[in-house]
């Protein structure tokens, strides 16, 4: 984690540098124990695809949001080298795993084939009045399924 918060810190000075990005980032870790991921092997599994493993993982996400798209392909190619050289880094000192990130930009394309399916699914097997859209209030599950074009 040090490592990726310091290759972090150091793509954001050098974003700094244009002031007309307009930008603001993000580093978050969320920690995932193997009590989770055997609990959730018990329980049928989860969505996101995660099967019983025996190791604690940690989860990392950059996020660079700013405000004239004309930077895509600048804010793209940065983060994109800050993933790579953090993967590299990570599989170097033996900690990497096959399960690295989770691309919110483009949700289905991150995801598992086994994991689609599932969604897919649940999503013909689901109204927006059961209880898989009951417990997420602002019907995002429902909309997220809906752009599957099952």
């Amino acid at each position: 984690m040090v490592y990726a918060v310091k290759t972090y810190l150091n793509m954001v000075k050098k974003l700094e540098v244009n002031p007309s990005l307009g930008f603001i980032t993000q580093c978050v870790f969320q920690g995932l124990s193997a009590e989770q991921f055997r609990q959730a092997a018990t329980n049928g599994g989860n969505v996101l695809g995660f099967e019983d493993r025996s190791e604690n993982l940690v989860l990392f996400l950059g996020i660079i949001a700013y405000k004239n798209a004309k930077f895509i392909k600048l804010i793209n190619a940065k983060i994109t080298t800050w993933v790579d050289n953090t993967k590299r880094f990570s599989v170097e000192n033996g900690t990497d795993d096959e399960y690295f990130f989770l691309n919110y930009a483009d949700l289905w394309a991150a995801m598992e084939r086994k994991t689609l399916r599932l969604w897919r699914r649940l999503r013909a097997n689901t109204t927006r009045t059961e209880y898989f859209n009951e417990a997420c209030p602002v019907d995002l599950s429902y909309q997220m399924l809906e752009q599957l074009h099952v």
